[in-house]
């Protein structure tokens, strides 16, 4: 959220080498959110808010929890506090919310969304690929280390590091920024409406595994699947091209 203080290891992304050649004739690149796209980490999030909502002495309900759906911990906290009335500082319950949701990475476990692993190894090497999340930057090099795949992407980033958050194209924008790539020769690989708005105001066409009810994201996904089996790679390689 813009003119919010972010942790100092947060500011930046992670760069890593890449492990196999591309071919740069287009300035392309793969985009993948995280959570419920590349990782089932709901229990992780869901522990996190939990916990947030103790500290604001607020009562979470379905109802208040259908608001959050894509949005990263700063932009979470303050759509809570705006649905509650809660009087804890906006900076204060930021900064719990986005500890606690450290704390439940760091001691929780997240597994695969069906497919998402073996999607990035055989999509490695056809371009740069960049993790675009709303998780903290800590929790994505958890996550993706434990799923033995933070290898496969030359750069991992939060949008607590831009300006702001999902739905707007902030961290789409500076992950192609990252790695040379032109918008419209990015493909981004998404769960949410939030995400997927995201991905149209950047210009770029979306991959789309539904983690909401699929009705919601068909009007505005570029391509809806079942699972990530089904991505086939001339159908990715025909969307780089733009």
């Amino acid at each position: 959220m813009a003119g919010l203080p972010k942790p100092e290891n947060s500011r930046e992304a992670l760069a890593y080498p890449r492990a196999a050649p591309f071919n740069r004739a287009m300035p392309n690149a793969l985009l993948f959110d995280m959570d419920q796209t590349l990782v089932h980490s709901a229990d992780v999030w869901r522990e996190a808010v939990i916990d947030l909502f103790g500290f604001l002495k607020r009562d979470l309900s379905y109802e208040i929890a259908a608001h959050f759906s894509g949005l990263n911990m700063f932009d979470l906290t303050a759509k809570a506090i705006e649905l509650t009335g809660a009087t804890v500082p906006l900076a204060e319950a930021q900064h719990y919310g986005r500890e606690a949701l450290v704390r439940s990475y760091r001691k929780g476990s997240v597994s695969a969304m069906p497919g998402a692993v073996e999607l990035v190894k055989r999509l490695h090497g056809i371009a740069p690929m960049v993790v675009a999340s709303g998780s903290p930057l800590e929790g994505i090099e958890i996550a993706t280390e434990h799923l033995g795949i933070k290898s496969c992407f030359t750069r991992l980033l939060s949008s607590e590091s831009v300006a702001r958050g999902k739905p707007h194209p902030d961290v789409f924008l500076k992950a192609a920024e990252l790695v040379g790539a032109t918008p419209k020769h990015c493909v981004v690989f998404e769960d949410t409406v939030v995400g997927v708005q995201a991905a149209i105001a950047a210009g770029m066409p979306s991959l789309v595994v539904p983690s909401c009810d699929p009705a919601l994201l068909k009007p505005l996904a570029t391509r809806m699947y079942g699972h990530w089996d089904e991505v086939k790679m001339e159908e990715v390689q025909r969307y780089l091209k733009g």
